[in-house]
């Protein structure tokens, strides 16, 4: 799929028109030449994206961006196996909220937090468990390094 992505003539724009709630919405789809379908990206009548943008990318994993007139609000990415790999949360297109990443079967192991678009207050790691097993403060994306916590998740602090 990268070789796609990289080799632009082989890419096809077919533009669809469908009827939505407010109006006419614009689909723009982009396919290879062979028929493999690349990227699904929505645009409101005024031509800002709107909507769900879908990546198909080159290692399988599926990117699904959703805009409000324009504006990024949310990204999801999904691995090869159909599950959750990270949701990030954007305020005005910037990174804004909670990033969570989640392991190869779909369990959350990181939560990022993120104001205007740096990292910004505590970071938590999970094992795969989910018992909460280290946490980081950060400060305009800098790591406190006089702060970090480690959590055992067995009472007597030992691993079995």
């Amino acid at each position: 799929m990268k070789e796609l992505l990289d080799n632009p003539e082989s890419i096809v724009d077919i533009p669809t028109d469908k009827w939505g709630m407010k109006g006419t919405r614009k689909t723009q789809t982009l396919f290879h030449k062979d028929g493999l379908w690349v990227k699904d990206i929505s645009y409101n009548e005024y031509k800002e994206r709107d909507g769900m943008t879908t990546v198909y990318k080159s290692n399988g994993e599926t990117v699904l961006i959703w805009y409000s007139k324009g504006i990024k609000k949310n990204v999801e990415v999904y691995n090869r196996n159909g599950n959750i790999k990270k949701e990030i949360p954007y305020r005005n297109s910037i990174k804004c909220g909670i990033e969570k990443r989640y392991d190869q079967r779909g369990r959350l192991r990181l939560e990022i937090p993120y104001e205007n678009g740096l990292k910004q207050g505590i970071e938590r790691r999970y094992d795969e468990d989910g018992n909460l097993v280290l946490k980081t403060r950060y400060d305009n994306d800098e790591k406190d390094l006089d702060y970090e916590e480690s959590f055992c998740p067995y009472e007597d602090n030992s691993i079995i």
